[in-house]
């Protein structure tokens, strides 16, 4: 037994190494969906489209699209189930029990995943500036230490030395600038670091030390805190707009590794106790010792292009596809560096590899936006996307989602004016994966590391993702074409002209061809300037104007007499309607005769209107008359009882009858009515 413990204790360290797996949110593990409402909205297609303040996760040389100040704040609810139902042993099957289904104790995670701002201090055309954090869109887990059997026993849970539970926090504070260099180019930039913060449980064993190999009086229980608060990262994009309807880009993140430094609280099991105290040494000096735990985020590459619906100059639509790669190979090992004592003699450092694989994903994605009124829009968007597995069936686990995920997601946006909100839920299917060969083993500190198998059996998961985003605009030049379109003005044409036609013997002379009587009076159509020079044909040639000159002037008529019909006042034709009529005949009527035949007609119309308006007035004015005298009757029968005629009116009376000379003749005073007796 001593032999055996102090072969145990020496290699305690590899207990603490089931942390490695548990402290980071992992984009191919533990990492589901998408930060953002409206790129979650869209299913992750983002990378072209980035004209939000959360372009920072996608390409943050969106930013230059954003002109005067933007602040937005977006926050994911995740519901995560994760269930796992163990395998049964030899001696369960033996028995004929078999593993209970373990499902998570906090399905549900929320956190702010974004606050992000942009400006261009009102200053800059061509630059943008931006600043906040975000973090990556992750889960905690957490799982029973404990159940209870059908006897209502409690037992130790068949998953705890895969993952009991794991929580914590994960952000990257950012700052960065985008410039327009042409009107076709966008070009971003940002400077990261990385805020870790872990809480983790986890169990090993010491299976020497007991006579089964998963007894509960062998477990060691480890509780650990750690953080880092700066680990330098940086991110550039850009994007490419080489027609109006088409746009193209790219983000690149470059890879940071975190120091996280904290402290193990370990417990040991009541037959660890006992075994404990017949050792010179103790397991662990001190008990709550300090580790260093390295951490990897890995490389990522996004590009996406994206093609847009215009109605004029307005967006009024888009669709847009995206391929993302996130480099997890590299970022598989993690070091454990324990500074305390087991048996007296110090802990190396240990290399802990998750077997994680590069993930790649393809993403697609678009909205349509509707105008509901001048000022508010309504915004539609759907989408989809899928992942590539990041662990093989042999290496599944509780701590990974490591299956390939498919996902369907849509969204809703009201813009009003300079406010936006948007709305979005994304479900994520994951296949089942049933294990035969699992290479997840319980930490044992007598086996040298490899306890028993307790990977084997189903993992079903699901997620629901729930995204809400509130974004605000304001300053100079803040309203781009996301979020109000102006009315894009009437295109105005130049008239064509219509080829001249040639012109009618009247048009040639000067004569309207027609004349027209409607609601603005009379008015001659198709008069045409006579020439200068009429061609002359025969032995008729003449010049008209040189006929006008020629002719005498009219003598004076006298005007008719007062009350005289038109008929009666004689009238001298025109100096050139003989030879009009005796080129044109002698039955062409003369136009002027028309013109005031109708101009008589137009003149009796308009003293009709005058008298019927006149007719109206007079009308509304006794309507009034008579509402007023029936107002004052109805007040005086309601008051009767109380009439008093009277020379004079009491100070402060109101009038309330009145007579043809406007002269009052009722008043009212005090609830009392005074007739007038002048």
């Amino acid at each position: 037994m001593r032999v055996t413990a102090q072969r145990a204790l020496g290699l305690s360290s590899l207990a603490l190494l089931t942390l490695a797996l548990a402290p980071d949110a992992r984009a191919g593990g533990m990492e589901v969906g998408d930060t953002g409402a409206e790129a979650l909205g869209r299913g992750g297609a983002f990378v072209a489209k980035a004209d939000n303040p959360t372009a920072v996760n996608y390409n943050p040389a969106g930013f230059a699209k954003l002109r005067g100040h933007h602040i937005a704040i977006s926050a994911n609810a995740v519901h995560s189930m994760y269930d796992f139902t163990r395998a049964s042993d030899s001696q369960r099957a033996v028995a004929g029990a078999a593993y209970p289904t373990i499902s998570s104790t906090k399905p549900w995670f929320a956190a702010p995943l974004h606050m992000m701002a942009t400006t261009d201090l009102g200053i800059f055309q061509h630059v943008t500036f931006a600043a906040g954090f975000y973090a990556p869109a992750a889960a905690g887990s957490a799982y029973p230490a404990e159940i209870e059997d059908s006897s209502g026993k409690k037992t130790s849970s068949p998953q705890r030395y895969d993952l009991v539970e794991t929580g914590g926090l994960m952000l990257f504070p950012s700052v960065g600038v985008a410039f327009r260099p042409v009107d076709w180019l966008d070009i971003g930039l940002t400077f990261q670091w990385v805020i870790t913060q872990v809480q983790a449980k986890t169990y090993g064993t010491a299976s020497a030390a007991c006579e089964t190999a998963e007894d509960p009086g062998c477990d060691i229980v480890m509780d650990v805190e750690g953080q880092d608060l700066f680990a330098p990262t940086g991110s550039a994009g850009v994007l490419l707009r080489p027609t109006s309807n088409i746009e193209v880009g790219a983000l690149l993140r470059l890879p940071s590794k975190s120091e996280l430094s904290g402290k193990a609280n370990v417990t040991v099991g009541a037959s660890l106790k006992r075994m404990e105290s017949y050792l010179k040494y103790p397991f662990i000096d001190p008990e709550s010792p300090t580790l260093t735990l390295t951490n990897v985020y890995p490389l990522m590459m996004r590009l996406g292009a994206r093609y847009i619906f215009r109605s004029g100059d307005e967006e009024r639509g888009d669709i847009e596809a995206n391929f993302t790669f996130e480099n997890w190979a590299a970022a598989s090992e993690r070091v454990v560096t324990i500074d305390g004592k087991s048996m007296n003699k110090p802990m190396d450092p240990v290399v802990m590899d998750s077997r994680l694989k590069n993930t790649f994903g393809l993403r697609l994605g678009g909205s349509y936006r509707l105008r509901l009124l001048r000022s508010l829009d309504l915004v539609l968007r759907a989408g989809s996307f899928f992942e590539t597995e990041s662990t093989d069936v042999s290496d599944t686990s509780l701590q990974v989602l490591g299956a390939r995920r498919i996902g369907l997601t849509g969204g809703i946006g009201l813009r009003w004016g300079r406010f936006a909100l948007d709305t979005a839920y994304a479900h994520l299917f994951v296949p089942s994966r049933v294990v035969n060969q699992s290479s997840v083993t319980a930490q044992d500190f007598t086996s040298g590391g490899g306890g028993p198998v307790v990977g084997n059996g189903t993992y079903r998961a699901s997620v629901d993702i729930l995204s809400v985003q509130l974004s605000v605009a304001f300053g100079a030049g803040a309203s781009p074409e996301r979020y109000h379109d102006p009315e894009p003005l009437p295109e105005i044409k130049e008239p064509e002209e219509a080829p001249a036609a040639d012109p009618t013997p009247d048009e040639a002379l000067g004569f309207a061809t027609s004349v027209e009587d409607d609601d603005d009076g009379v008015r001659a159509k198709g008069v045409a300037p006579a020439p200068a020079t009429t061609p002359c044909t025969g032995a008729l040639c003449f010049n008209p104007d040189e006929v006008l000159r020629s002719a005498p002037p009219a003598a004076a008529t006298p005007a008719p007499a007062r009350g005289a019909t038109r008929a009666a006042a004689p009238r001298e034709p025109l100096p050139i309607k003989d030879e009009v009529s005796a080129l044109m005949g002698e039955d062409q009527l003369p136009v002027k005769d028309e013109v005031d035949q109708l101009m008589g007609k137009a003149s009796r119309k308009i003293k009709r209107a005058r008298r019927a308006r006149r007719y109206r007035r007079a009308r509304a004015r006794r309507a009034r008359r008579f509402s007023r005298a029936r107002r004052a009757a109805r007040d005086s029968l309601d008051h009767r009882s109380s009439w008093s005629r009277v020379r004079h009116a009491p100070r402060g009376a109101r009038c309330i009858r009145r007579d043809d000379l406007g002269r009052c003749r009722a008043y009212r005073h005090h609830g009392r009515v005074y007739v007038s007796r002048r």
